[in-house]
């Protein structure tokens, strides 16, 4: 996801998942593949501290291909001030994937 409106529609109009130390917001979209975004705001630190946040979390997606929603956008935002590792961040991530697949679970039976 790429356009600031896209992102912006979503965080408006996308449903919302709070779990472990970040927010996701997600909505279906009408294309092949999944989109996703991380918004890591300033109270996060500075830049260094806010890229590796990015880095992350766009690792953890990459790592779990099929661990959101099929076909959805995908935006991630980390709560502001928790200090967080990879090992946490793959736990609430792990959290994350467990709701997906109990809500498709529901959306197919």
């Amino acid at each position: 996801m790429a356009r600031r409106s896209e992102i912006a529609g979503l965080l408006r109009h996308g449903r919302k998942w709070e779990g472990g130390p970040f927010v996701i917001f997600f909505a279906d979209n009408n294309l092949r593949y999944d989109r996703f975004a991380v918004l890591v705001s300033k109270k996060n630190g500075g830049a260094v501290r806010r890229n590796h946040l990015k880095r992350i979390y766009r690792e953890l997606f990459r790592t779990n291909p099929t661990g959101g929603f099929p076909r959805h956008d995908t935006v991630l935002l980390p709560k502001a001030g928790i200090n967080i590792s990879y090992a946490k961040a793959g736990e609430g991530f792990a959290q994350w994937i467990q709701f997906a697949k109990k809500q498709r679970a529901q959306r197919s039976g």
